[in-house]
């Protein structure tokens, strides 16, 4: 059963928004502003170097140095863009910086178990991401941050908290994933058929190819997205462009392999039993990726503060429905905001070490 709703979910594991590129020769911390044909919803794109790859990333309101800062984290197929509606609103008070994980949007794609500058294998987990985004808050942003996150995101940013706590205020969820075809979640049949696909999927690499191009389509994109949106009005061709530009790149399908293969690995539930800072969860009534009815079951951990529900809502409030999501986000930040600053020196950069790099 849990397998046939992993169904809707591979709909959106299939937005093929993000692709495969050379490790970028960049220097350490460059960054520079790339323009995008997408509107003024679209803020310049930056560059961060992690590890030896370029990550791509946004930011809004970075005069506010004297407030708390916000690093918003995108879920599955997606990238900084789907903050589209959030990083100037919340600009205005904020600092905010919106991150592309290794593996999507503009961020380097580099090939797994490839060496990188640390000589440490490639992974796309959440070792990887977590420790990305870690790093990220100490290089780039340089305080305790509160983040914000959708999705896989969330899971990211559960397990940065939890792993580097000097690091992050809070974790604000949207829509968390719940891992549904994982091993942990799997029933025994489930743990028979599951594999066997996903095998599928990587052997027969030219029909995977096929299906994958062909969800470049805008028309066929546009469809996928109406699984994650429960207002088709808010699925406009900005998005549908945003998400697609990525997949345009030569080995967008070896990274989407990768990822949804990845089926070991942590829940959301290992680190809300475990995390120290303060955390919600808002979801969308009318999810269908990620079924609100497993979803409440998170509220009873203990570290779980609120779990807000949104009438009439999918499984990207923030892009679905800024105004209340930006308000959440606000109020969350104001009740638990006090002034830190990251150490500095050797003390800091060993508090981001991890096992995998990419």
């Amino acid at each position: 059963q849990r397998f046939g709703r992993g169904d809707k979910m591979l709909g959106f594991l299939l937005l093929p928004g993000f692709h495969l590129k050379s490790r970028s020769s960049s220097r350490r911390f460059r960054c520079s502003a790339v323009d995008e044909p997408w509107g003024e919803a679209s803020l310049p794109r930056k560059e961060w170097n992690f590890r030896g790859y370029k990550v791509a990333y946004r930011s809004c309101g970075e005069e506010n140095t004297e407030r708390p800062s916000l690093v918003c984290v995108h879920g599955f197929g997606a990238h900084s863009f789907h903050w589209r509606r959030n990083l100037r609103q919340l600009g205005k008070e904020y600092r905010v910086y919106a991150i592309d994980l290794l593996g999507f949007g503009f961020s380097d794609k580099p090939q797994v178990g490839e060496l990188c500058s640390e000589g440490r294998p490639v992974a796309y987990d959440y070792d990887t991401w977590s420790s990305q985004v870690a790093q990220f808050l100490e290089q780039v942003v340089g305080t305790q941050s509160f983040l914000v996150a959708n999705s896989i995101g969330c899971v990211a940013a559960l397990q940065a908290a939890v792993d580097y706590p000097q690091l992050v205020h809070g974790v604000v969820q949207f829509d968390p994933s719940l891992r549904l075809l994982t091993v942990q979640r799997r029933s025994w049949i489930d743990n028979i058929t599951a594999p066997l696909i996903m095998k599928a999927l990587v052997n027969l690499r030219p029909l995977a190819s096929f299906f994958f191009t062909n969800l470049s389509n805008p028309q066929t994109l546009k469809k996928v997205l109406k699984l994650a949106y429960q207002d088709e009005e808010k699925i406009d061709d900005q998005l549908v462009q945003a998400l697609r530009a990525p997949a345009l790149e030569p080995g967008a399908l070896d990274v989407f392999l990768a990822f949804i293969t990845y089926d070991t690995g942590p829940i959301p539930e290992d680190f809300l039993e475990i995390i120290q800072q303060p955390t919600m969860i808002v979801w969308g009534e009318n999810d269908q990726l990620e079924p609100i009815k497993i979803g409440r079951t998170l509220a009873d951990f203990s570290s779980v503060e609120e779990f807000v529900v949104l009438p009439g809502v999918g499984h990207c409030p923030q892009d679905e429905a800024p105004e209340q999501a930006n308000e959440i986000v606000k109020a969350f930040v104001e009740r638990h905001y006090s002034a830190s600053t990251i150490p500095e020196g050797e003390e800091a950069a060993s508090l981001v070490q991890g096992e995998h790099c990419g």
